[in-house]
């Protein structure tokens, strides 16, 4: 799941982001760092294009509850407007450009139309991807979320 829009508000533990509630792919760490050491190390995938999904599609939403679930913690997902997204991102200091760049990746490529699974990581690995749900409880577990 993307990291650079996302933050968690300890009173009301809310996620706020500008992510619309379209269904993206999410995968796991573990996935792309294997298929991407599988693939500069093992013969076979010279000139090959993976495209990485996980196995389901997941909107924003579906991701924070599976955190939660994996936390045991009640979590709450927030589309924030865009226009509210950049302010908050101006009031942290983020740079002009970079908070036009977010505007457009949220605008224009996060809005659902790229939204499909894919092979890759089966045809990489042999094996197929791992659900955001066991990511979520192995990150959980090692203790990253807790506050």
């Amino acid at each position: 799941m993307p990291r650079t829009s996302a933050r968690t508000t300890c009173s009301t533990r809310c996620w706020q982001a500008r992510w619309r509630c379209r269904s993206q792919t999410c995968r796991s760490r573990s996935s792309t760092s294997t298929t991407s050491r599988t693939s500069l190390t093992e013969d076979g995938h010279s000139g090959q294009l993976y495209e990485l999904t996980g196995p389901r599609l997941l909107t924003f939403a579906d991701a924070v509850a599976e955190i939660g679930r994996a936390t045991g913690r009640e979590l709450r997902f927030i589309p924030l407007a865009i226009d509210d997204y950049e302010a908050e991102l101006a009031a942290h200091g983020v740079p002009g450009d970079v908070a036009g760049l977010l505007r457009y990746l949220f605008t224009e490529v996060l809005d659902g139309r790229n939204a499909k699974l894919t092979d890759g990581v089966q045809r990489a690995l042999g094996r197929e991807p791992r659900d955001f749900a066991d990511y979520a409880r192995d990150a959980a577990a090692s203790g990253v979320w807790d506050a």
